[in-house]
């Protein structure tokens, strides 16, 4: 059925599709969600600036009694397409008012996603769908980011840091990539690929990563070969030429002579607790043994 729904839009049809849609759609259903966050991606993209207007109102209808994270996603979804359609150069048809317009006209929902995020006695599903929000203020950029860079702590649950990670990572500001890094100590493993994805994504970031690895607060084995691949290969010739300097020592010439090096220590006598240390401080963040670590 979504297919079929999604399918048959068109410039035309939209506007009444659209409608249809947002009346009847079950709040409670992740289906329906899921079908009405497309829908309006696909108005904005096929639409014209009065058709998300009308969206607009549907959303600060404070008569509407769908809860708040639907409202949530649905002005996610909405604001992401907007701004793919401002980034292609759309601006002349009024997208890029449209953006402007969504910061004040809707500000009571933002504010109140603000609230959810950081509320710690909210359930999860709501604070992950207001943390799609947040951000999205050009005014209040600076302490949004700030805000973000909060929920990533051992404190809050893995879903919400996952949820904080995202959408830092998805807004262009330069102070992103050191926020991330400063959290990098206290991460388990899928929270560092999920940074290093972010990282990795925008070049201008990478300055960031090579200073950590050169500052030595990442260590080179915590790059793993791909994006090692990655720096070592970049079309910049300074990223290449720094990653160079950095993974000389850690990437071996000689599998064999490697091997041969430490073949003597199979003669030493074992030692259990040291053996444990050495688990823990070097292996612990992707492996788990008895009590100690992860599991990946």
């Amino acid at each position: 059925l979504m297919a079929a729904v999604i399918s048959s839009v068109n410039e035309k049809n939209v506007d009444s599709v659209l409608e249809a849609v947002m009346s009847t759609a079950d709040s409670a259903s992740d289906d329906d969600n899921r079908m009405l966050s497309q829908m309006l991606r696909l108005a904005v993209a096929v639409g014209d600036p009065d058709v998300v207007r009308k969206v607009f109102r549907r959303l600060e209808d404070r008569g509407d009694d769908r809860p708040l994270p639907w409202r949530f996603a649905a002005l996610a979804s909405v604001l992401d397409a907007l701004e793919r359609r401002r980034s292609s150069g759309e601006s002349r048809r009024g997208f890029e008012q449209l953006l402007k317009e969504s910061s004040v006209r809707l500000s009571d929902i933002f504010d109140t996603a603000r609230t959810a995020a950081a509320d710690h006695g909210a359930d999860d599903d709501l604070r992950v769908a207001a943390i799609g929000l947040i951000g999205r203020q050009p005014g209040r950029r600076d302490a949004d980011v700030a805000a973000l860079g909060e929920l990533i702590s051992p404190r809050e649950s893995s879903r919400v840091q996952e949820a904080a990670v995202g959408r830092l990572g998805d807004i262009d500001d330069p102070r992103v990539p050191a926020l991330l890094l400063s959290r990098w100590k206290g991460l388990g493993p899928r929270l560092r690929t999920d940074v290093l994805n972010k990282l990795f994504s925008r070049t201008p970031w990478l300055d960031a990563v090579l200073s950590s690895l050169e500052r030595a607060d990442l260590a080179p084995t915590e790059i793993d070969a791909s994006r090692r691949t990655q720096l070592l290969e970049h079309p910049s010739p300074r990223v290449r030429s720094r990653a160079e300097k950095l993974f000389a020592g850690s990437i071996p010439a000689d599998r064999r002579r490697v091997l041969e090096a430490y073949r003597p220590a199979l003669a030493l006598a074992p030692n259990v607790e040291a053996g444990k240390q050495r688990f823990v401080k070097t292996c612990s963040s992707c492996h788990k043994l008895e009590d100690a670590g992860h599991e990946v």
